[in-house]
């Protein structure tokens, strides 16, 4: 699963942005290189991969909000390539601060179990998994008391 889209870099940035990002090469164009944003998505989503698989199986099935963004401005490093910005650097770097807490075991993804990929299956491997038990009845009763 892809964990952001070139929609998602439109809703975190601005198409103008995008668009200016996707084709440094092209100064004219007036459209996002979809290729190379996705690109970016993808080599960002490698990065973050990296140090989400010390607690998680990756890729995540389920995406958090906070792993959206974080894709998303690792993208825009990336793209960003040639001069980047002071706001995108600093944004890339708090990404890394992260992503080290997690791997460190200081912070953990939201609504995603420890050793999973955030799936629900039957293999018991995901957050939202029900556990089923049976009672043997009621054990505590004026009887069992006898007098207590």
């Amino acid at each position: 699963m892809t964990y952001a889209t070139p929609a998602d870099m439109i809703s975190a940035f601005s198409e103008a942005e995008i668009i200016e990002l996707s084709n440094l090469d092209y100064p004219d164009a007036t459209t996002i290189n979809t290729e190379v944003v996705t690109r970016a998505i993808e080599d960002a989503q490698a990065q973050l991969d990296s140090y989400l698989e010390t607690r998680y199986r990756t890729p995540l099935a389920v995406v958090p909000a906070v792993i959206r963004n974080y894709t998303c401005d690792v993208a825009r490093y990336i793209l960003d390539k040639d001069k980047p910005r002071e706001e995108v650097t600093r944004r890339r770097d708090l990404v890394f601060y992260y992503l080290k807490d997690v791997a460190a075991n200081k912070a953990s993804l939201p609504g995603i179990q420890e050793g999973t990929n955030g799936s629900v299956g039957s293999g018991g491997t995901g957050v939202g998994d029900v556990v089923l038990f049976q009672s043997p009845g009621r054990v505590w009763t004026n009887e069992t008391l006898g007098g207590w």
